[in-house]
């Protein structure tokens, strides 16, 4: 299997500086498996470094997560079983270790804040990343950025919002289309830098050739609202690279209110 990627990101039409950052690596690990490492942070905070707080996520991620990409010892019998299981003992390791990387990235973003109180004081970030090897893929999510898999013509949301709307769809005292108009739309529950442990989601998903993983930020599906049209968009570009741009001006189109940050990663036969 092969990955394909691009990510971008772009201050949007109505903000005045861009607070997310964006993350793509792919590397072949071996001549069996290829390695992707992808994230979306949506820094919050405002004036008060949001933009800090995302691209420490990102360059903690990096680092935490780099020796994953280091070529397999060729002693080493962890290897994966045959296929059917899904929860190989290596694979196991893995979702450990993304989850501690993200608990490292949240101490780096406190640590950052309590530093420099004036310039930082409420600096955050939400996260939501993804690090695929062969056709497993760990995803991480904090706040409301997403991630998606598109498997036969389907967008499907792997990760779950943390915001407070996303709390009222669940417990049924909004409607899911409500969540786009409500007072508090922008109140997130959980993010780095809110407190020093934070609490994460870590899923497992196995995907297949011509399946795409997406991740993008709440400035793009707030804006672009049909997954039909993000669906075309995708299925119907040359490349990653061609559609993360339309995928960015769809946003921007439909008004570009935030910062909109999109990942794309394409998954074909090797």
């Amino acid at each position: 299997m092969n990955i394909q990627a691009y990510a971008l990101t772009d201050k949007g039409r109505k903000r005045t500086n861009n607070e997310d950052a964006v993350l793509f690596e792919v590397r072949n690990a071996s001549e069996e498996e290829v390695l992707g490492l992808f994230a979306v942070c949506d820094g919050v905070g405002g004036q008060r470094c949001g933009e800090c707080a995302s691209s420490i996520t990102i360059d903690k991620l990096k680092t935490e997560l780099a020796d994953l990409f280091n070529p397999p010892n060729p002693y080493d019998t962890r290897r994966f079983p045959a296929e059917g299981d899904t929860q190989p003992i290596e694979f196991a390791q893995i979702l450990k270790k993304v989850g501690a990387a993200v608990q490292s990235a949240n101490q780096a973003v406190v640590t950052f804040a309590q530093q420099n109180p004036q310039k930082a004081g409420d600096a955050g970030t939400t996260l939501t990343m993804a690090f695929a090897k062969g056709p497993l893929v760990a995803v991480a999510n904090v706040g409301d950025s997403r991630t998606y898999r598109l498997h036969d013509h389907q967008l499907i949301q792997i990760s779950h919002d943390h915001s407070l709307v996303r709390y009222l769809v669940d417990m049924g005292q909004i409607r899911s289309d409500q969540i786009y108009t409500h007072p508090q739309r922008n109140v997130i529950v959980r993010s780095l830098g809110m407190k020093e442990e934070v609490d994460v989601d870590v899923f497992q998903v196995k995907v297949e050739p011509g399946d795409w993983l997406f991740l993008c930020s709440d400035g793009y599906w707030e804006m672009v609202r049909d997954p039909s049209s993000t669906i075309s968009i995708i299925e119907n570009a040359a490349s990653p690279q061609e559609a993360c741009q339309k995928l960015v001006a769809a946003a921007n189109a439909a008004g570009g209110e935030d910062n909109i940050s999109v990942v794309l990663a394409r998954f074909t036969e090797g």
